[in-house]
């Protein structure tokens, strides 16, 4: 699945309910993704966005396409938002909920790939098939003085003359096309086959290696590194929150004990209160008995 459809893409920005903007969010670069969410704020004049990490970038649109590159990502704005609006960009957020398989069906995987070959080169340069035609063997050679670069079949014959190396664009002999990058030294070669050989199953094994390839946090991580530690953090913010909301209990009981004992009222309390009470009325209700009973008997002896 196309992970730069245009629905997609904006599915990656987060607009008021109310806001004009019209912006997208395509992935360029996976290896300098950045997981998090990035705020950006248009005041009128400058875009300001805010990485994951809290910093503050201002950034330029890029003239006659209103998009900026950052982190991995292309912003296109095709309609500007208000000035003092904040739009929310979560490139990754809904990544894997957006994964689905291509095909159930084995027959139909294209399991064998065109390799290229740099057995023979010295040098940094980057050879690479970018399409088969009739021309299945053939080398690539750099000049003695490593300005130039030749085609010729395995047998030495020339199919390209010499050209200015490196090619500003791909090269295509016989309907098979190349890209050869600068950093080959002088006198290196290059060789390509591309007769198909039973078992060869190159695609398949690029596949299994997109799991130990570093290609995510700019080329140090590979994608179970990345999900392996996403389970961390948010098994980490998890029980943080947890053992935070069980203080935030204990703090609120408290208080609530505090007010009681302050303001509230005590029914234990108050009962022992009126036995005391009630026993010093009764005991006050004997003396004034026995006062009155006194001056009755006084008033007989008269």
């Amino acid at each position: 699945m196309d992970v730069n459809t245009e629905v997609i893409a904006k599915s990656r920005v987060v607009a008021s309910p109310n806001s004009k903007a019209d912006v997208a969010v395509y992935i360029a670069d996976t290896s300098e993704l950045q997981g998090g969410e990035y705020a950006l704020k248009y005041d009128g004049a400058n875009y300001v966005v805010t990485k994951p990490n809290g910093e503050n970038q201002i950034v330029e649109l890029n003239a006659g396409v209103s998009a900026f590159y950052l982190d991995g990502m292309v912003v296109n704005i095709k309609n500007a938002p208000e000035s003092g609006e904040k739009l929310l960009l979560r490139p990754t957020r809904n990544g894997a909920a957006t994964l689905q398989m291509a095909t159930t069906d084995p027959k139909t995987i294209a399991a064998h790939s065109f390799e290229a070959s740099t057995t023979h080169a010295q040098g940094n340069a980057k050879f690479t098939i970018t399409g088969a035609g009739q021309l299945r063997e053939f080398e690539v050679h750099v000049s003695p003085t490593g300005k130039e670069f030749a085609v010729t079949d395995t047998k030495g014959n020339v199919l390209l003359t010499p050209q200015p190396y490196p090619p500003a664009e791909p090269v295509t002999v016989l309907g098979t096309s190349f890209e050869l990058t600068d950093g080959a030294l002088p006198g290196d070669k290059f060789t390509a086959n591309l007769i198909p050989s039973e078992g060869d199953n190159g695609n398949l094994r690029k596949m299994l290696n997109i799991q130990t390839n570093k290609t995510m946090n700019g080329g140090e991580s590979t994608l179970i590194d990345v999900y392996h530690n996403l389970n961390t953090d948010v098994g980490l913010k998890a029980s943080t929150a947890t053992r935070l909301q069980e203080v935030a209990n204990l703090e609120h009981e408290s208080a609530k004990s505090r007010i009681a004992s302050i303001s509230g009222v005590n029914l234990d309390e108050e009962a022992a209160n009126m036995m005391k009470f009630q026993q010093a009325y009764m005991a006050s209700s004997r003396v004034m008995q026995a006062a009155n009973e006194t001056f009755d008997t006084i008033l007989a002896l008269r």
